[in-house]
């Protein structure tokens, strides 16, 4: 869901357990245990786009995950993109696959700039690796 390259963490499940491994890419540990995965975009504002065809359900700031965009898919399925710098849709917009929905950004908790993306179908978060396609540069160690 973004327009440059990128580095992630691989999806380990859900909730917001810390589990931290050396990430040798940005030099200093990162939280891999989480319901998404986290994509660095080295400080460039990287623009953030829709994966797929939707309804914007919520843009606005929360505490811990700072700007957030929340779209509502085809099939009850939601896609969630957090720690933004900046939200270039509002509430209620309609979107296409590939649209610029916000840029990258450190806001929330984060400390170094990425967007967190999560995906949610059938009542919980799910491995979002099932629906983009990620190229492979995964931080995490297998």
């Amino acid at each position: 869901p973004l327009s440059s390259d990128f580095f992630y963490t691989d999806y380990i499940g859900s909730g917001h357990e810390s589990r931290y491994e050396w990430s040798a890419v940005l030099g200093k540990y990162v939280n891999i245990t989480h319901s998404g995965i986290d994509i660095y975009t080295a400080g460039t504002h990287a623009e953030v786009l829709a994966a797929a065809n939707g309804v914007v359900i919520y843009a606005d700031y929360i505490p811990l995950k700072g700007y957030t965009v929340a779209v509502l898919h085809a099939g009850n399925i939601v896609t969630v993109y957090s720690h933004c710098a900046t939200l270039k849709v509002e509430l209620g917009s309609m979107v296409e696959a590939g649209d610029v929905i916000a840029l990258s950004g450190v806001s929330g908790d984060a400390d170094t700039e990425k967007i967190t993306f999560e995906v949610f179908a059938k009542g919980e978060f799910v491995d979002p690796a099932g629906f983009i396609e990620l190229p492979d540069v995964s931080l995490s160690e297998n």
